[in-house]
């Protein structure tokens, strides 16, 4: 496959050009809340943050397998890694559940700073 130069010039500039930021974020919290997962990737990603979401969402109970859940949790934890910052989702009752502190407790012992996603976004407008 070959691409003409003119068409090139058509692309955005490169990531360092373009606004993109240096932070990595890695989002952790309850999978069963979906559509807030999708709402902080989008909010973050349009703000030109890298964003590491979930993997699969649901759970064991929905049908994962336990092979496949401990697989994903494993590249889970592979993209706290990466991240510079992790961003935790609460619930909807402001609570975070075990797995999530279990996330959390890794990225802290990784060296992660850890905030709230709300408090993140915060900043990030003000």
């Amino acid at each position: 496959m070959t691409i003409k130069q003119s068409e090139l010039t058509k692309r955005p500039p490169p990531p360092e050009e373009g606004g993109v930021k240096s932070e990595v974020i890695c989002l952790v919290g309850s999978v069963k809340q979906e559509k807030d997962w999708r709402t902080w990737i989008a909010k973050l990603t349009s703000k030109g943050y890298v964003v590491f979401g979930a993997g699969l969402y649901g759970t064991v109970e929905k049908g994962v397998s336990r092979e496949t859940w401990d697989l994903v949790s494993r590249v889970h934890w592979r993209k706290i890694d990466l991240s510079d910052v992790v961003a935790v989702i609460r619930k909807k009752d402001g609570t975070v559940g075990a797995d999530t502190q279990m996330d959390v407790k890794y990225a802290i012992s990784k060296g992660k700073r850890v905030v709230y996603v709300e408090d993140l976004i915060k900043g990030l407008t003000s």
